[in-house]
């Protein structure tokens, strides 16, 4: 599992230890502290972060060569972490598990947006952020596609069957468009679209969410309309 950094460095945990690689070298190494499954660096590189099969999350500080632990690390899920993503601001970091849980975490008090985000009717599999850092897509493997808002925590929009066999990945094509793949595609986002922008007025954001909310792989633009 491997995450690059801005600098061109490349981040891999093993299920014991975390490393920090350069071209033809390992540059720091350090214990985990626990069994990893998945890893995120922060947009500047400057942080590490690793989830736990146990439903740990632990982060680490980079600096000249040097790996150092920072505080507020420990058990923070359920189930195991499979996910991991620092929003493009650094603001916050996005986790999901194997129990069907969501969260966001304002960084650094690693204090969560919800305890509530549990739209996912089984194991939540990939995540990823709008350009603004506003927006938290998710996607799983009941083959739902939910979009979480920091600005309003407690609406969430769900497409049911955005695919039919699950949900493998999620991004943003810009903070309106949502691009998502999975093993077959299927076209469910219009309904969305329209809960979409009800939620968006409610969260008093521009428009992040209405309109053009997700496209599918091999399929044409949905439209809110």
């Amino acid at each position: 599992m491997c995450a690059l950094g801005d600098d061109g460095f490349v981040v891999a945990v093993t299920e014991k230890s975390l490393f920090v690689v350069a071209p033809g070298k390992v540059v720091a190494q350090v214990d985990a502290g626990f069994r990893a499954s998945c890893v995120a660096c922060s947009p500047s590189g400057a942080q590490i972060a690793i989830g736990g099969q146990e439903g740990e999350i632990q982060l680490f500080e980079y600096a000249g060569a040097k790996l150092g632990r920072l505080p507020n690390g420990g058990k923070r899920h359920q189930g195991e972490v499979t996910a991991l993503a620092f929003s493009p601001t650094g603001a916050h970091l996005g986790s999901c598990d194997a129990a069907r849980h969501v969260y966001a975490w304002e960084l650094p008090s690693f204090t969560p947006v919800s305890t509530s985000w549990a739209a996912h009717k089984a194991k939540v599999t990939t995540l990823a952020w709008s350009p603004s850092g506003r927006l938290l897509a998710t996607g799983g493997v009941d083959s739902s596609l939910v979009l979480w808002s920091v600005d309003a925590p407690d609406e969430s929009v769900t497409t049911r069957l955005a695919h039919t066999d699950g949900v493998t990945a999620v991004g943003f094509l810009s903070d309106e468009l949502i691009i998502s793949a999975g093993q077959v595609c299927a076209r469910a986002a219009a309904r969305a679209a329209r809960r979409a922008q009800r939620l968006s007025a409610r969260a008093r954001v521009r428009a992040p969410l209405a309109g053009r909310v997700h496209q599918d792989v091999g399929h044409s633009e949905m439209s809110g309309a």
